[in-house]
């Protein structure tokens, strides 16, 4: 005969001696075999779902459980891991990449123990990291881009490239451009789906194709430039990025000539170009970047910065309550669990968007009810935030605990109408498990309490709605370009059951204003009109009470304009020269340009260059910037004024320069002039007519160098009235010029007029200068001593290059003569008894180095009075 067997076993020892009597409990417990291991649902998705374990036994008694995930011990972790029914059932909730197993339980009590099989499971996750690889982003035009995207995936995710949100209809992750050219300079995505787990990444860059420099050649252009600047920089580039991406920060400052460029990152440089790649980032690259601009003609530099946040991406958002059970009129508190960068959160019920109130409190992560109603009751989710990425976690189901019923009830379900349940006690209340679930399974679940001591009866309602998961969602346009000033509409569409849409601008949250509004259930965004100001990434997310998913970003570009276009050129210039003018004009996309000459079609481009001048090309040009798109033009003019050249200025002397001798230059100009100045040294000479009050020497004509004007700072009302002293010319100087019919007159010459000389002949379009007039080096004097043997004494008469010279009339002769030079010095001796007279004539050289040389002198004997005649320096 077979017993049952008994867990316990009680034994009752009685002692007659002393009457006492001792109780034993011996526990039997049974042996274990047959420890099996059973996953709910091996299938998962990272975050979305939760992983439910049992461990069963065949045979065994008074047993405890041992779980481990590969080698490591599994024990409650942060709310995620939890045990239940004795730590019979293992609950993974919200799980992620990492919990793939293979998981165990062991069974064990006193006397036996067993271990199950392993139990992997299948998680699904991402497309997470999506990272594009190319050597470099800027190419020749004609070279082979190669381009290629990996994300982490699984499954392994879909791949679409798209080039400027375009698709290209290729899925490979390797991409080729063949001999790029300038028309496929732009950005290049690739966007990431994994069917599983319906969700999209993508990641993009910026690839520039470039002609390549054929020449370089520097001309100019009108007037010279002005040297000035640089202004203050202006820095393009984005303020946050996520780990692992690149940048690319441009800075540009208005300077002549062009300014160079210095970058800083938190004080060290980290660059000398007006363009700066950083990448791929760490956190440790966020900071502040300083561009500096210099102009190493004028001495100027100017900065600006820009701030740069690097964030982590959010990688895991996840309800959490640390174990505490909601109770009614109790205080609770959901917590936001996050990996990644995060800058705020938001919290959501039943997919709608939960508002702070003076019992609900949002204070960063954390959610709390103060006090918690049944009202509360519902699905959670938070969704982590920052400026570049943002992620969903899983639902999380509030369902607030009564306590403390005066009296048993018993319980009835019926669902729609129909019994699904028989009576239940309050120690034991009914609970109603339907599954699987369709769409057409939604309906009442109806709670009867009935309580048999007061005999009153009460029951309450549940709406139970059965909704499709909600597994792909993408932004839809109208198929035609956005445009301006027209209506435009994106279209949410999503597939499953959807009760709320809301949609994102630029990574924030997206509210209608003046010429946008949103469609009765948040599908559709409409734009009327819309504008260059609705330019943007968008995305849309879709949401139900299970799950919600958000869309891909769109990039909506609008096109626009052309603004008024900037036209810059000379206007006015020389026969024989080149004009070139610059069109430019604000708009999307880029314009096409046409140039008019008195309405009269010249060329396209927006730069256009006249050519060689003629006097029949003045006359009013006119730039017109067209958009094909928009199918809008703007037009700009100038009016070209054309002069004839001044072919040539130089400067002529109709003398040798001869120390205290009158001397004049002359300006020659071979074309039609205005003005024609001097200058010396570098500084305008300015002419000055002394009055009659004045000393003998400052009556003379002066003329001053505006250094003079600038350092004793005379206006001309100090010229006219100040009588000069003698003292006043000690201190002062002043030289003695004056100009009569564009010529400049010394009188005399000295040794303080040596300088660099130059006029200047100026008509409309700038000031032509001659080739510089050197009065200036090293001073030869020379002393010449005649004599005669003659009686009476002889007078003398002096000569150079057979000129008289109204200075020389004794027997000597000193001149003051540049180098380089050849002169002819003759003197002359005459008795003015005898009527004899005799000359003698010497040639003078003054070479490169300054050294005088004397040819041999000739004795003339004229008659028997003239004893001789001899002439030496």
């Amino acid at each position: 005969m077979e017993y049952p067997m008994a867990p316990f076993l009680t034994l009752i020892l009685l002692t007659f001696a002393t009457d006492h009597v001792s109780e034993i409990t011996l526990s039997v417990q049974e042996l274990i075999s047959n420890v099996t291991l059973r996953a709910h649902q091996a299938n998962l998705v990272e975050f979305n779902d939760s992983a439910v374990f049992t461990c069963s036994v065949s045979n065994g008694s008074s047993l405890s459980y041992l779980w481990t995930n590969g080698s490591d011990e599994l024990a409650p972790a942060g709310g995620r891991v939890q045990f239940s029914s004795g730590d019979a059932v293992l609950t993974i909730t919200n799980v992620t990449r990492y919990d793939l197993g293979p998981f165990r339980c062991r069974a064990s009590n006193n006397f036996s123990n067993g271990t199950s099989d392993r139990a992997p499971l299948n998680i699904s996750y991402g497309p997470s990291d999506p990272t594009m690889v190319t050597s470099r982003t800027a190419y020749v035009t004609g070279s082979n881009v190669n381009l290629s995207c990996m994300a982490e995936s699984k499954p392994t995710a879909t791949l679409q490239w798209f080039f400027n949100d375009r698709d290209l209809g290729f899925s490979d992750p390797d991409f080729q451009l063949q001999h790029a050219n300038v028309n496929q300079t732009g950005y290049y995505k690739c966007l990431f789906h994994n069917t599983v787990t319906g969700r999209f990444s993508s990641n993009q860059t910026m690839i520039r194709i470039l002609d390549p420099i054929s020449s370089v050649a520097v001309s100019l252009v009108g007037a010279p430039a002005i040297l000035d600047g640089p202004e203050t920089p202006v820095i393009a580039g984005p303020p946050s990025a996520l780990i692992g991406q690149q940048v690319t920060f441009n800075c540009s400052a208005s300077s002549q000539p062009p300014s160079q460029y210095s970058w800083y990152h938190d004080g060290s440089l980290v660059a000398r170009a007006w363009q700066y790649e950083a990448g791929p980032l760490t956190t440790d690259m966020s900071g502040r970047y300083i561009c500096m601009a210099f102009n190493n003609v004028t001495g100027r530099n100017t900065s600006a910065n820009i701030t740069l946040t690097v964030y982590a991406p959010v990688t895991m958002a996840m309800v959490n309550t640390s174990g505490v059970l909601p109770k009614l009129s109790q205080n609770f508190s959901l917590t936001c669990d996050t990996l990644g960068s995060v800058e705020s959160v938001l919290w959501m019920k039943n997919g709608s968007v939960i508002q702070a109130t003076d019992r609900i409190m949002l204070s960063s992560a954390i959610l709390t009810f103060s006090p918690v109603l049944l009202s509360d009751n519902g699905y959670y989710e938070c969704q982590a935030y920052n400026p570049v990425s943002n992620l969903t976690s899983g639902r999380y189901a509030l369902h607030v605990a009564c306590d403390g019923l005066l009296s048993p009830s018993n319980f009835h379900l019926k669902f729609n109408g129909w019994s699904v349940m028989g009576n239940a006690s309050m120690g034991n209340p009914s609970g109603l498990e339907l599954g699987p679930l369709i769409v057409n399974r939604s309906g009442v679940c109806t709670c009867e309490a009935y309580n048999s001591v007061t005999h009153q009866s009460s029951s309450a309602e549940k709406m139970l709605k059965v909704v499709d998961h909600i597994t792909h969602v993408q932004i839809k346009d109208p198929k035609t370009s956005a445009i301006e000033g027209l209506w435009f509409a994106l279209r949410c569409n999503a597939t499953g059951t959807v009760d709320h849409v809301y949609w994102m601008k630029n990574g924030e949250m997206f509210f209608p204003g003046n010429s946008s509004n949103l469609s009765v259930y948040n599908t559709t965004l409409t734009f009327n009109p819309v504008s260059e100001e609705d330019v943007g990434n968008y995305q849309c997310t879709a949401a139900n009470a299970v799950n919600n998913m958000t869309s891909p970003t769109y990039g909506l570009q609008v096109s626009f304009g052309p603004h008024t276009p900037v036209l810059t050129g000379s206007l006015v210039a020389e026969t024989g020269e080149d004009v070139v003018f610059n069109c430019s004009a604000v708009s999307y996309p880029l314009n096409h340009y046409n140039w008019y000459l008195n309405e009269s079609l010249l060329a396209t481009g927006s730069v256009f260059a006249t050519g060689p001048l003629t006097l029949n090309m003045s006359g009013e040009y006119t730039c017109e910037a067209v958009n094909q798109v928009t199918k809008k033009n703007s037009t700009a003019s100038a009016s070209l004024r054309v002069v004839e050249a001044i072919k040539y200025v130089a400067i002529k002397q109709d003398s040798l320069p001869i120390q205290s001798h009158n001397f004049t230059l002359s300006c020659e100009v071979a074309g039609p002039y205005h003005s024609i100045y001097w200058t010396k040294d570098g500084f305008r000479i300015y002419s000055y007519n002394a009055s009659a009050n004045h000393s003998s020497h400052a009556m003379k004509n002066h003329s001053y160098t505006s250094e003079d004007m600038k350092n004793h700072s005379y206006t001309s009302e100090d010229m006219k009235n100040h009588s000069y002293t003698s003292e006043d010319m000690k201190n002062h100087s002043y030289m003695s010029y004056h100009m009569i019919n564009d010529s400049l007159h010394f009188s005399p010459v000295t040794t303080d007029y040596e300088g660099i000389y130059r006029c200047v002949a100026e008509n409309v379009v700038r000031p032509h200068s001659s080739p510089a007039y050197q009065l200036l080096g090293s001073t030869v004097s020379v002393l010449f001593t005649c004599s005669a043997d003659s009686r009476p004494a002889s007078q003398y008469q002096w000569y150079i290059n057979m000129v008289p010279v109204v200075v020389g009339a004794g027997p000597q002769l000193t001149i003051s003569t540049r180098q380089p030079n050849v002169l002819n010095y003759t003197c002359k001796a005459y008795n003015n008894v005898t009527q004899i007279s005799m000359s003698q004539m010497k040639t003078l050289i003054i070479n490169e180095a300054g050294r005088p040389s004397v040819s041999p002198g000739v004795l003339l004997v004229m008659a028997l009075s003239a004893l001789g005649l001899g002439m030496y320096i």
